[in-house]
């Protein structure tokens, strides 16, 4: 599959599971890290990069970036 398509897959279904869960698993957030850590090692291109390097080329944020950006619009 080319890396389009599996970021739509990952972005429509299971981004937006992972971001529900997100509050829920405040102290131990690495399982829900793991979601997205295994699914940026699917596309393999880039998967002998490091994960924050991964997620840069792919345009996506780690999960306590989400939660920071959340807590953010919430305030304002």
């Amino acid at each position: 599959m080319s890396e389009e398509v599996l970021l739509k897959l990952y972005e429509s279904p299971v981004h937006s599971h992972v971001e529900y869960c997100t509050p829920c698993y405040q102290k131990d957030k690495v399982p829900i890290e793991r979601v997205q850590h295994r699914f940026t090692r699917m596309i393999l291109e880039f998967s002998k990069l490091p994960y924050y390097e991964r997620l840069k080329q792919l345009g996506l944020w780690s999960l306590e970036e989400r939660g920071n950006t959340a807590d953010l619009i919430e305030v304002f």
